[in-house]
C-alpha cells in the first residue's frame, strides 16, 4: 500500500485553519499510512501558530516559506515528502473522514491514472444571495460536479486533488503563476502523457466566506484572472487586435445595460468587462502600439 503525504500551504488563513485542522485530524488512516506536511507562506496572522500548536498531536510537519506564492511553498515541501501520493488540499477545505482512505483505494483500482481529483462543494458561513446561486462562475467558488471517471487535466483542482509522488521527479509547480496553479501543472503533466480520473468519493467542503459573496469579489477575481492569462498569454498581433476590440465591445455592453439591463444580465457584461480589463495592461497597450516589446 501507498504512504500518502498531504500537503497544503497557507496564507494568513488563521479565519479557516482551525475547522480545517479540526478535520484533519479526524482522518481515517489509510493502510500505507500517511503525513501531514503544511506551509505558512509568510502569514501576518496567527497561521503559523496555530499550525505549530497543533503539530503538538498532528502528525504534521510546519515549514515557514517567507518567499511569497502559493507554488513557490508547494515546491518548498515536495522534496520532503516520503509518500508515494501527495494529496493536496487548501487551509479552507473541510474533509470527508474517509478523504485519504478513497484515495488510496482509487488510486490501486487506476493504475494507469497518475492524477486524481474529487468533488468540491461550498460550505456557506452565510446563506448565498439568490443573484450568486444564478450567475456566479462555480470555478470562482472552488465548486466543482464533474462526472466520475476519465476528465481532462484542467478539471483537476487543489482543494481535492492527489498526484503520484512520481511525476514530481523532474517537475515542480510552476512559481511564475498566481492563479490556476494546480491546473497549470496537471495540464502540462497530461501533455506528458499522465491521465487524469475525478472520483465522486469523499466530497471536500470549500468554506466560503462572506466578502466572497459579494459583487465586487467576483469582479475583482475576473480581473485577476485577465491579468494572469494576459502574463501566461502569447500569440500575433492581429489576435492581439481581436482581444482589443473585445475590451471595447464588452465596456460598450456594460454602458448599454446599466440603463436597460436586467441585472444578472448586467452581472455577465460586468464581469466580461472586468477580465479585459485585467488583460490589458499599459505595457500590453504599448507593445501593441508598438512602443514597447513583449516580454
Amino acid at each position: 500500500m501507498s504512504v500518502i503525504t498531504v500537503l497544503f500551504a497557507t496564507f494568513n488563513g488563521a479565519h479557516t485553519l482551525p475547522r480545517m485542522l479540526d478535520q484533519l485530524e479526524c482522518l481515517q488512516p489509510p493502510t500505507g499510512g500517511w503525513e501531514v506536511i503544511a506551509v505558512d507562506n509568510g502569514s501576518s496572522d496567527d497561521s503559523l501558530k496555530i499550525m505549530t500548536e497543533r503539530a503538538k498531536r498532528l502528525r504534521m510537519t510546519v515549514l515557514s516559506e517567507p518567499r511569497r506564492g502559493k507554488n513557490v511553498a508547494l515546491n518548498t515541501a515536495l522534496p520532503l515528502a516520503n509518500g508515494d501520493i501527495i494529496a493536496f488540499t487548501d487551509d479552507d477545505i473541510i474533509l470527508s473522514p474517509d478523504w485519504l482512505v478513497c484515495i488510496e483505494r482509487i488510486a490501486a483500482r487506476q493504475p494507469e491514472y497518475d492524477i486524481f481529483g474529487g468533488p468540491i462543494y461550498p460550505v456557506w458561513e452565510k446563506p448565498a444571495p439568490d443573484w450568486v446561486l444564478r450567475n456566479a462562475p462555480k470555478g470562482f467558488l472552488g465548486w466543482t460536479d464533474f462526472p466520475e471517471g476519465p476528465i481532462d487535466a484542467i478539471q483537476i483542482w487543489g482543494g481535492n486533488m492527489a498526484v503520484r509522488a512520481v511525476l514530481f521527479r523532474d517537475s515542480k509547480f510552476d512559481e511564475d503563476r498566481h492563479m490556476h496553479s494546480e491546473t497549470e501543472f496537471t495540464n502540462r503533466a497530461n501533455r506528458r502523457g499522465h491521465q487524469c480520473w475525478h472520483f465522486h468519493a469523499a466530497p471536500a467542503g470549500h468554506i466560503i466566506r462572506s466578502y466572497q459573496l459579494e459583487l465586487e469579489y467576483f469582479l475583482q477575481r475576473s480581473y485577476r484572472c485577465g491579468r494572469e492569462d494576459r502574463r501566461i498569454w502569447h500569440n500575433s498581433r492581429r489576435e492581439l487586435i481581436e482581444r482589443a476590440y473585445r475590451l471595447t465591445s464588452a465596456a460598450y455592453q456594460c454602458a448599454k445595460l446599466r440603463f436597460f439591463g436586467e441585472f444578472d444580465t448586467r452581472f455577465k457584461a460586468a464581469m466580461e468587462l472586468s477580465y479585459w480589463q485585467g488583460f490589458w495592461s499599459t505595457n500590453r497597450l504599448r507593445w501593441l502600439l508598438g512602443t514597447e516589446k513583449r516580454r
